[in-house]
């Protein structure tokens, strides 16, 4: 009895097996990628975007920020999106929406905050401080 396959079928299972654990190890690593820094502009549209179907009380605050966003009012928006990011039952999408709105936006506060913004400067100290 032969317990060892011989070498041509054993290469053809080795290479089988790495080739189905490749294509199941890439189909499960699918990962979130990091959130990008976007113009106040492109946080509009996304945020628009990812909650456009939306339960009302996640629409309001988006509505709310992208208003915030407009204006130019970032620290009412940095406090509204800080909201939104608290709320159960966000999908994926409205997760890394709202990740990279925190990121922007903070972005942009510290702008605001070189300019002479008060109002920018006391959020951005808040949110140091409790970091």
């Amino acid at each position: 009895m032969n317990v060892f396959p011989s070498r041509p079928r054993a290469a053809c299972v080795v290479l089988a097996s790495s080739l189905l654990l490749a294509v199941l190890g890439s189909a499960c690593s699918k990962q979130t990628p990091p959130p990008q820094v976007m113009t106040a502009e492109q946080l509009e549209t996304a945020l628009d975007h990812a909650f456009s179907s939306a339960k009302t009380d996640l629409r309001q605050l988006e509505t709310d920020i992208v208003s915030a966003l407009k204006t130019p009012d970032y620290s009412r928006a940095y406090l509204q999106l800080q909201k939104l990011s608290s709320q159960t039952g966000l999908n994926n999408q409205q997760n890394q929406v709202v990740a990279s709105g925190l990121l922007s936006v903070n972005q942009l506060l510290q702008t605001a905050q070189t300019q002479g913004d008060t109002n920018a400067s006391q959020v951005l100290h808040n949110y140091r401080a409790t970091k």
